[in-house]
């Protein structure tokens, strides 16, 4: 199996019944000038990668996010993103000022838990490095944390294993199934033993 795409793995939350935004896939300027779902928003977040699939880390800088942008900003910046040959994922406007804490669920033998609290990005934790919680815990154990604890919970009913969940929590109800917790990614956690990344 071909190595999933940013969008792909975006939409892959979704496809195990975990919370996700509402975005699409945005390849060049038609679609962007003429798709219904832009023409039907003013606001929105967007995400950018290569479109021949390069990695973005090892880069000098990651690909741009918009946490959030007007849609007279976004038909600016878009040309500039095709031209560094870039595809968005352009999605309902999220702002990252309500997220209560964000970070990564790691499941396979134990559970990794890596957090940074308050207002921001999950690009805090997986990008910069910016951790202000770790903890490792067995698969049966809980924090007594609701919030944690409900998150965790989520990512664990997927029964997806060997897997990384990158995950917001916020402080208003959000996303397609309008829960305060959202999976942005599943991802491999590098030992290849998870068959939905063969």
């Amino acid at each position: 199996m071909r190595k999933r795409n940013k969008f792909q793995r975006v939409q892959l939350p979704r496809s195990f019944g975990l919370n996700t935004e509402n975005s699409i896939l945005v390849r060049g300027h038609f679609a962007l000038e003429n798709h219904e779902f832009i023409k039907a928003r003013n606001k929105f977040s967007v995400r950018t990668f290569y479109a021949d699939d390069r990695s973005d880390f090892g880069q000098n800088k990651t690909a741009p996010h918009f946490c959030t942008i007007t849609k007279s900003m976004l038909m600016k910046k878009a040309p500039d993103c095709f031209k560094q040959g870039l595809q968005l994922i352009v999605a309902d406007q999220i702002d990252s000022k309500d997220c209560k804490f964000c970070g990564t669920i790691w499941i396979s033998d134990k559970i990794t838990v890596e957090i940074a609290n308050g207002p921001g990005t999950v690009r805090r934790v997986t990008n910069e490095g910016k951790i202000d919680a770790r903890y490792d815990i067995s698969h049966s154990e809980l924090f007594g944390d609701g919030c944690l604890d409900l998150c965790i919970s989520e990512c664990k009913k997927t029964r997806l294993r060997d897997v990384i969940f990158e995950f917001s929590y916020y402080n208003i109800l959000i996303g397609c199934k309008n829960e305060r917790f959202i999976c942005w990614e599943i991802t491999d956690d590098g030992t290849g033993k998870n068959r939905l990344f063969r």
